[in-house]
């Protein structure tokens, strides 16, 4: 795809910051309404059991018009938000749209002033002083926020609150179950925003249009149920007949890339891609592009790529979570990304479509085994005894000898004795052969029954509890296996010569790491066993799952 151009990009933003204007001045014309006219009725409303249906009738129109008006302002927030994230792209987008309309925040991020104050803090503080104004004492418990879609072209909410209404006539509870919903139709492609473009959602007959990966939309194309393919290119300039391609390659694992009529509809391959539409019906995902995108030039032979739209349930998940973990760039043309009925995890289905995933340009730290490493800063890394939590992608070429180890990451030691290195690492100390091994530092170490496979991405990681008796977990392609450890706490200190390595030994510079690593994350809190599979879903170029305890991440 081609880079956009300064000028370009700064009509972009402006655009986008117009949208997230119209959007505020929208919120606030909502907050009027629901601030102005939905609790002025509560003291008039009577005493007894219809009162208090008729109060729980109010709440529910107060609170059903206040996720519209939130649902619309989390939108714009969202837009404005992945418009400067360098494509770190968020993978649960029903997460990010909630925690902006509970609280204003997306991953650390504050983005209040862009909710315009329409978050659930605000509005259940105003309802509750309305009603103390008013003589009654109102109390909202076990409260719950549902963002979800049940189509394709809207987005919607759902609060639950339990209500007690308290007056001088008596008390009241009453089960408060409020629901809205906005239209996507015309408004931002998510994944648009987050290359840096501003396109808008487009529906044909009642799907988002066909998109190619790299922004270029596609001026016809397949709609559900036929939207997903994923596999290697396979280019012919022209085309002619299915005699113009070898036979081996005309199955559903391949898609076809040519300029001219497909006359003969697929030709057995999995999707198509063309200049041309063809004069016999397509049974398989395409798109046909305009001549002048000149996409057939960035189409190479054995280039994998996604096809994609809705109908995630007739995808063959486990090639795209293998596209994620080895780094190709795709994403969902139902972007915008909006669904939850996935719940962030690729290993889920749902009808309406695939969440967007993209690089991070990602900076794959090559090592020889033999003397490359990487010397990182020392900043807010976890000493002493306290938790943490390691994540990395390894992808070792060989693996080591009997005698030791290979080092995936080292910092700090022990206090005594000097300056042994704490390290993760991949170990053959002929046992448990080529094994993850925790080691504490002290000289005490635990050799876990996991091992990487050879010439292929893994996601690695430890997580370590403070305490004498700590509770160790090591993780490995979404396998996990735990152990207390109970051999002494920890003590770690930084050395003063290597005080942390990337691919070595942070004591000595020694037992050298063969081959490649990337997207090491280090992390001071106990990383849960949900929170460490959201980050191997998210792949090799996945961003953390939060900043407040992120203390290193090498990309």
């Amino acid at each position: 795809m081609a880079l956009i151009k300064s000028k370009q990009k700064k009509g972009i933003l402006l655009t986008l910051a117009v949208i997230v204007l119209v959007v505020l001045m929208v919120a606030e014309i909502m907050t009027y309404v629901y601030l102005n006219i939905n609790y002025q009725t509560i003291d008039a409303l009577g005493n007894g059991a219809a009162g208090s249906y008729r109060i729980a009738g109010t709440l529910n129109s107060s609170a059903s018009t206040f996720l519209r008006s939130s649902l619309f302002s989390a939108l714009g927030a969202l837009s404005s938000y992945e418009s400067t994230r360098n494509a770190i792209y968020i993978n649960n987008t029903a997460y990010a749209l909630g925690s902006l309309m509970t609280n204003g925040l997306i991953y650390g991020t504050n983005e209040i002033t862009l909710m315009g104050g329409e978050t659930l803090g605000n509005y259940t503080n105003s309802i509750v002083q309305q009603a103390k104004a008013q003589g009654y004492t109102l109390t909202l418990s076990n409260s719950s926020l549902q963002v979800y879609q049940t189509g394709p072209s809207s987005l919607n909410a759902t609060y639950y609150v339990f209500a007690a209404l308290n007056s001088s006539a008596g008390s009241f509870s009453e089960p408060i179950a409020a629901s809205a919903g906005i239209s996507l139709n015309g408004s931002m492609d998510l994944y648009s925003v987050e290359n840096r473009d501003n396109n808008r959602i487009r529906f044909s007959g009642g799907y988002p249009s066909a998109v190619l990966v790299g922004n270029t939309y596609a001026i016809a194309g397949s709609t559900g149920p036929f939207q997903f393919v994923y596999g290697p290119i396979v280019y012919v300039n022209s085309f002619g007949s299915c005699a113009a391609v070898p036979s081996q390659y005309e199955n559903a694992n391949f898609i076809l890339a040519t300029p001219t009529d497909v006359a003969a509809g697929s030709c057995g391959f999995g999707g198509v891609i063309t200049y041309t539409p063809s004069s016999t019906a397509y049974t398989v995902p395409y798109l046909v592009y305009s001549s002048s995108t000149n996409i057939m030039n960035y189409l190479y032979n054995g280039t994998s790529l996604l096809l994609n739209g809705p109908g995630l349930a007739l995808l063959n998940l486990s090639a795209v979570q293998s596209a994620m973990h080895n780094g190709y760039y795709y994403g969902s043309t139902f972007t915008p990304a909006y669904l939850d009925w996935a719940q962030g995890s690729v290993g889920k289905r749902s009808q309406n479509g695939l969440f967007s995933f993209n690089l991070y340009n990602r900076q794959v730290a090559q090592f020889n085994g033999i003397s490359s490493y990487v010397s990182t800063g020392t900043n807010g890394l976890p000493l002493g005894n306290s938790v943490r939590s390691v994540f990395a992608w390894i992808y070792p070429t060989s693996y080591p000898s009997v005698s030791c180890c290979d080092l995936i990451y080292s910092y700090g030691g022990a206090a005594s004795p000097s300056y042994t290195a704490a390290s993760f690492r991949v170990q053959n100390n002929g046992g448990i052969p080529n094994a993850l091994v925790f080691g504490t530092g002290n000289g005490n170490s635990w050799v876990s029954a996991l091992s990487p496979p050879l010439n292929t991405w893994s996601f690695v990681g430890y997580v370590y509890g403070a305490g004498a008796s700590s509770a160790i977990t090591i993780y490995l392609n979404g396998q996990s296996q735990s152990n207390v450890m109970s051999l002494g706490a920890i003590d770690t200190v930084l050395p003063p010569l290597y005080p942390a390595m990337i691919g070595a030994s942070s004591n000595s510079l020694t037992n050298f790491f063969p081959g490649m690593i990337s997207d090491l994350q280090v992390y001071n809190a106990v990383v849960l066993p949900q929170q460490a599979a959201q980050l191997y879903d998210e792949g090799i170029d996945g961003a953390p799952f939060g900043s407040n305890n992120l203390v290193g991440w090498w990309p």
